[in-house]
């Protein structure tokens, strides 16, 4: 079961005591119930809790709620983990046996709601066909949007800054029938990524924004909130119905600061690992697991008298580079900066102080390092000069065996009837580095509304959001040529995964939990430390400096600019 279905089954539960409770009168509080709930929702979301906050939630007498902790404890249902550095400071999180029964009763209740709503007995605990909490369980097919009778907004004309990436350059594509299908008229203006933050930051100092919606990179929501840039959300997603528990949990979580929303994601994208499987049967390798079976295939594959190369990667100077190189950190077990682990997640809820401190020259960081200089030898000999799009259409051409890429450039493959790769690839997550984990990172882009808008430009700044991120118009993205969708609805239309393959497989990911955002977290500085290390690695690629210089002079660096910051 997902986070974002047992969060969903904890809330379905709640709701249904209300009636018990308002209409009734049979209800009465049950504090180790609200513990219970409180605890697992701030487990699942990696946010704190103390002692004093667990005993606020169960709503009952101070000595009462402190006399259940401890029997819990005894129980062995709650755990203790020390907070601060020192170890003074503890945490609360739930045992591994209060989860096992928390998720049992989940999905009793997950199958219980399924039989009532009419799905098939076996799906109701199938993850693959049953998910509590998605939109259109009853039709599975999304229907065509419905243009309105009359446009809701006429005379508004909503601004959007976007990026150069395959969703918007759909939606840019696709404008007029898309003010069509929603009756809002808006423009979009796409620029390249590093020039879209820069018009971003420009736009925010005038007094009135001079655009309604911002699309904006994952990490980027940390340095706009730090900063006062964004218009919180959580009053409009109330107001409009959005089922946040149809996204899949990363992805929304992603446009999370400190508990508010202040963005909604658009164009979720998996890094994966892809590999051609035809290649991989005919030389009798299996499909690497971990970086040494990376390193073994590519080796083995990598035959440049036949203009065939082991595997790319974005190794282009600067944020390419940069990029490849955290993700990859990431499945060496370790995330870019100092962040407080909590189960066997990080604890994204309120960075500061030694979370913020870079982790670049860490055992990981030169593991990472070195394993890169390895691949080099077995990729196209243009590799420092190729970012995301290069290698997926090198890929695409036939001329690598495997790549490291971003699920939403899959399209130039999977689209393309001439290319040896399409439906004969095999999408996995980042394989697992020495002491590390197979997860992938999750990024792309959320909408969001400027701090600055002019109030009466709120409403349709987010109406757009709403429709443009709505199923119906997921699905049309996917049908003009889009191989991503962040709502499980969208995944599971028929239609949807007979035209992408992958979609399913990123679908597969987030339910496992392999998709985090925390490889590339919302550090307020993220960009300029991101620029530095693609500068001091691709110096190492080059063989100016070896891997443990590079790792030590970006360290230092990104330190002294966290420093810059008083961030610690």
């Amino acid at each position: 079961m997902t986070k974002g279905e047992m969060l969903a089954v904890l809330g379905f539960v709640e709701r249904s005591r209300s009636p018990l409770r308002d209409d009734l009168g049979l209800a009465e509080p049950d504090p180790i119930w609200r513990m219970v709930v409180f605890l697992v929702r701030q487990h699942l979301d990696a946010k704190r809790v103390t002692i004093t906050s667990l005993a606020d939630a169960s709503g009952a007498p101070y000595g009462t709620a402190m006399r259940r902790i401890r029997e819990m404890m005894t129980e062995g249902l709650i755990e203790r983990h020390p907070y601060s550095r020192t170890g003074r400071s503890f945490s609360l999180h739930p045992s591994d046996a209060l989860m096992a029964r928390v998720e049992r009763y989940a999905e009793d209740i997950k199958r219980l709601v399924g039989e009532a709503i009419g799905a098939r007995a076996e799906a109701t605990t199938a993850t693959e066909d049953f998910h509590f909490g998605r939109s259109y369980i009853a039709a599975r097919i999304i229907p065509r949007p419905v243009p309105p009778v009359e446009p809701p907004f006429p005379g508004h004309t909503v601004r959007m800054l976007a990026y150069v990436d395959p969703v918007f350059v759909i939606i840019s594509g696709m404008r007029t029938q898309l003010v069509e299908m929603t009756g809002i008229t808006f423009e979009i203006e796409p620029f390249k990524i590093e020039r879209l933050r820069e018009k971003t930051l420009e736009n925010a100092g005038h007094p009135v924004s001079r655009v309604d919606v911002l699309a904006i990179d994952f990490p980027w929501i940390g340095e706009y909130c730090a900063n006062g840039l964004l218009h919180p959300l959580d009053d409009l997603i109330a107001g409009s119905g959005m089922n946040r528990f149809d996204f899949h949990g990363a992805s929304w979580e992603a446009g999370t600061v400190k508990g508010i929303q202040y963005g909604i994601p658009i164009q979720p994208t998996a890094d994966l690992l892809w590999y051609r499987k035809d290649l991989f049967q005919v030389s009798g390798l299996a499909p690497p697991v971990d970086v040494e079976g990376v390193l073994h295939a590519a080796r083995n594959l990598h035959r440049p008298v036949v203009d065939l190369n082991g595997i790319a990667f974005s190794a282009a100077r600067g944020t390419p580079l940069a990029n490849t190189f955290i993700q990859v950190m990431g499945a060496f077990g370790r995330p870019p900066f100092n962040l407080r682990r909590v189960g066997a997640h990080y604890d994204l809820s309120d960075l500061s102080g030694e979370d913020l401190r870079p982790m670049i020259d860490s055992d990981e960081g030169l593991q990472t390092a070195t394993y890169l200089k390895e691949l080099v030898r077995f990729s196209p000999p243009g590799i420092l000069s190729m970012a995301w799009d290069d290698c997926a259409l090198a890929y695409a051409d036939g001329a690598v065996a495997m790549c490291y890429n971003w699920s939403c450039r899959a399209g130039l493959f999977e689209m393309d009837p001439r290319s040896p790769a399409r439906r004969n690839t095999g999408f996995l997550p980042h394989p697992a580095g020495r002491r590390g984990r197979s997860w992938s990172p999750i990024g792309g882009s959320l909408l969001g509304i400027p701090a600055n808008i002019d109030p009466e430009r709120i409403e349709p700044a987010w109406a757009l959001i709403e429709r443009l991120t709505s199923p119906e118009l997921m699905k049309i993205y996917v049908e003009n040529g889009s191989t991503v969708s962040t709502r499980f609805s969208v995944s599971a239309d028929p239609d949807v995964a007979a035209a992408s393959p992958i979609i399913g497989v990123v679908d597969r990911l987030a339910r496992a939990g392999q998709l985090q955002t925390w490889q590339r977290p919302p550090v307020p500085e993220f960009a300029d430390v991101i620029a530095v290390i693609g500068s001091e690695i691709h110096d190492m690629l080059r063989g100016e400096i070896t891997p443990r210089e590079s790792v030590q002079r970006a360290q230092g660096r990104a330190d002294a600019i966290m420093r810059a910051h008083g961030r610690y």
